[in-house]
């Protein structure tokens, strides 16, 4: 019998409406690695930087990053991970081995099918 409950898939639901977006974990695992700055960020990724700032304004509205403006000629811009975003980061770590497990093994398969 499944675990899953209803209040469960409804917690994954609203768990996903903050994390869920096709770049928000990348912007996430960038800023934890100490990239803070939007340039550094777009460069790393490859992301428009269109994208990043849709991505960036959501995690913000969502508590999850804190935009800092340092007062420097010319103005910086850092991002940091608020408490709720670093809490996040063993999720980040076990999505990572997930998928050091499954998605190799499956591109392994990929390779004897194709």
């Amino acid at each position: 019998m499944s675990k899953l409950t209803s209040k469960c898939i409804l917690n994954v639901k609203s768990i996903l409406e903050v994390f869920g977006g096709k770049w928000v974990l990348l912007v996430i695992g960038e800023i934890m690695t100490g990239k803070h700055r939007f340039n550094e960020i777009v460069e790393s990724l490859g992301i428009t930087p269109r994208k990043l700032s849709e991505v960036l304004k959501h995690l913000e509205n969502e508590g999850v990053v804190n935009r800092i403006v340092k007062d420097e000629t010319p103005v910086l811009i850092e991002y940091h991970l608020t408490k709720k975003g670093l809490d996040f980061e063993e999720v980040i770590i076990a999505i990572r081995s997930w998928g050091e497990v499954w998605v190799k093994e499956e591109e392994e398969l990929w390779k004897i099918w194709l």
